[in-house]
């Protein structure tokens, strides 16, 4: 696999993904909770923001915002407001 790249059970980065779903799983319940499960519901149910998922969760933003993309989460539209 290239250097850098997604495997099974490889470094550091898989240990705090596992350690978040393994705290999810008991925090709500759900022993079928999968990570893209709990991304999903912070971020699209409770409109969380990568940046507050992030604090959250003890990652950075830009990291959750690459788990976001690995894992299938749809990502929200800009709005954009105007005030005169």
């Amino acid at each position: 696999m290239a250097q850098g790249g997604y495997r099974e059970g490889a470094g550091r980065k898989n240990v705090k993904e596992q350690l978040v779903i393994d705290l999810y799983r008991a925090k709500w319940n759900n022993k079928d909770l999968t990570l893209r499960d709990i991304l999903y519901r912070m971020y699209v149910e409770e409109g969380k923001s990568q940046r507050q998922i992030a604090k959250e969760l003890y990652m950075s933003a830009s990291y959750v915002g690459k788990l976001l993309i690995r894992e299938g989460v749809p990502r929200k539209k800009l709005k954009w407001t105007f005030e005169w």
